[in-house]
This record gives C-alpha cells, structure tokens and sequence, in this order.
C-alpha cells in the first residue's frame, strides 16, 4: 500500500469516526434536553468555525488548489451553504425525534440517491453499481420494517405509502404520524439534500481554499439558523449559562468533532474522487449504531445492525462505479 492510499483510508477511518461522535453527541444532547435544537445548530457551526478560522488563517497559501476558478469556487460554496441549511435542520429534527441507530442508515441513500441524479444525466451505472443500489435498498427496506411480520416484508409499494403518509401529514390534520415516522421522513429529507451538498463539497474543494471557503460556510450556517429558528421559550429562557456549566463540554465537544468531520473529507477530496470518499465515509454508520448501543443504551441498535451493514456494503460498492464522479464533471462543465 503506498503513502497516498494510506492516507486516504486513515483520512476516512477518522471521518467515519467523527461523523459518527457527532450524530452520537447530538441525540445525547437533544434527548436529554440540555440545549434547544437552535442552540445546538448555532454552537456546532460556529464552534466548526475553530477548526478552519486558523488553517484558513495559517496555511491558505499552501493549500488552495493549483489552478483556482474562482466561479465555480464561490458556485459550490453557495451550493453547499444552501443545501445545508436543509440537511442540519433535517438531521436536528430526526435525531430528536427517534434514535440515532434508527436514523444512521437511512444515510447511506445519499450514495444511491447520486447515482440515480447521474443515470437522469445519462451515465448509467454498471453492474457493481446496480449490485450497491440493490444493497442499499434492500437494507433500508429491512430498517424500516422493524419489528414487522415476515408477511408484511412482501406488502406492495411499502415504500410509497410511507412517503405518501409523511407526505400528506403537512397537508392534513387527520394524517398523525408517530415520532418514529416523523424522525424517517426527516432521515430521508437529509439523505436527499445530501446529493447536492456532496456535489457542492467537491466543487469548493477542488476549485479554491476548501479552509477559506468553509470557514465562510459555517459562519453564514450560524447566522443563518440564530436568525430563522424560533427561540425555544421553555429552554432558552435565561438559564443558558447555568446549562454551559454543567454541559457545555458536551456542546463544545460535539462542534469540535463536528468541525473536524468536515474538514477531514474535504482533504480527501483533493487526494481520490468523490465517488470514493463519498462512498468510503459511509462507515461512520456501522459505527453509530455500534455506539448507539454502547453509549445511549439502545437497545434495538444490535438488531439495527444487520441492515445497517447491508446498505453500508452497498455504499462501499457504489466505489467502484463511475456515474458519481460523472455528476461533478458535469457540475464543473456547467458552472466554469
């Protein structure tokens, strides 16, 4: 194995570590009421902030790509922002609503979500990526069917009267859905925005100062989420400094890891296509539910753990098909 592989799978092994500390973290923070959702979406981002603020600062120079576009840059930094905004808030309101061992595999679509996108291109996957998309699928159609008669696996189009359930919940009143329900449909939302997000990822990465670029990322999320999310009256009502007291390692902590997360694929970006680190970074959910089990007490996690590893094997596959990578050649064809 050479240096560069080497450290490429160190980069990813961390990452998966991280992302997976963080969704941790969050459902500790959110479960047991310690911060409100707004709360933790500002601190998380603007903590991040300490992360790049200083490699930005430091190493800028030494960093940025060889051959900066300053359009596509600036593109994939506004593509990124956007799409994040959706996928925080999303993940914010599932993790307070089920568990985190529930909600981590419902991730691993995003892979199979950005190959679709590239098939609606043109470029159709080959047999390994159709192999990935099966897994995936399978495995999320398994999680979902928790606790279910062996019957119930064989009921036609499950999948599109969940959707239509949590789909006519906004609309009508006499639609209530359970949290558990209401946590997937959050779940999903995030896994489907994660398809822009990663193209906005790779194009800020690979067109100028990821550290630059990021940094203003995080700092328009803060702001972003101090002005749009409603104060929670009951929480934040003048006791923040006494809840900083007494868990604000935990909040700190979690944007710490939660800065460090980002940052770790973005350097991969420059080093394997995104494909690959997209894909290789999926290991963060077998490791969430492992800690789901471990740290939070979960008691289903174990059981969570057989699906989980079928649509991580999926993402792992969708590696070695090239309608991902396809996706932002064609994003930087489109905006250079």
């Amino acid at each position: 194995m050479d240096t560069r592989t080497a450290l490429i799978i160190a980069l990813m092994l961390l990452t998966a570590v991280t992302i997976a500390g963080h969704s941790i973290l969050q459902r500790l923070i959110r479960r047991e009421e310690y911060f409100s959702k707004r709360e933790v979406l500002i601190s998380q981002n603007f903590v991040g902030v300490l992360i790049f603020a200083p490699l930005a600062l430091i190493f800028e120079p030494s960093i940025r790509v060889p051959t900066p576009n300053l359009t596509v840059f600036w593109v994939g930094v506004a593509i990124t922002t956007c799409a994040n905004v959706i996928i925080q808030w999303a993940n914010i309101q599932a993790i307070s609503l089920t568990e985190a061992s529930r909600v981590a595999p419902i991730q691993a679509m995003t892979p199979g979500i950005v190959v679709f996108v590239a098939m609606a291109l043109g470029e159709y996957p080959s047999i390994l990526g159709y192999a990935g998309i099966f897994l995936i699928m399978s495995g999320n159609y398994a999680h979902l069917r928790e606790g279910a008669g062996w019957r119930s696996y064989f009921e036609p189009l499950f999948f599109w009267k969940l959707g239509r359930r949590i789909l006519l919940a906004f609309f009508r009143s006499d639609v209530v859905l359970t949290d558990d329900e209401k946590g997937l449909g959050w779940a999903y939302l995030s896994a489907i925005c994660g398809t822009i997000g990663l193209v906005g990822d790779s194009l800020t990465a690979r067109s100028g100062s990821v550290t630059l670029g990021f940094t203003i990322h995080l700092v328009v999320l803060g702001l972003v989420f101090a002005v749009i999310v409603p104060r929670d009256t009951i929480k934040e009502t003048g006791a923040f400094l006494s809840r900083l007291k007494s868990h604000g390692l935990l909040l700190v902590g979690m944007g710490l890891i939660f800065g460090t997360h980002v940052l770790l694929p973005l350097l991969a970006f420059r080093l394997a296509p995104v494909a690959y680190i997209g894909s290789l970074k999926r290991l963060w959910i077998i490791v969430a539910v492992l800690l789901a089990w471990m740290i939070l007490g979960e008691k289903k996690a174990l059981r969570r753990l057989i699906p989980a590893t079928i649509v991580t094997i999926g993402a792992v596959i969708l590696v070695f098909d090239p309608a991902q990578e396809k996706i932002i050649q064609h994003a930087f064809q489109l905006f250079k």
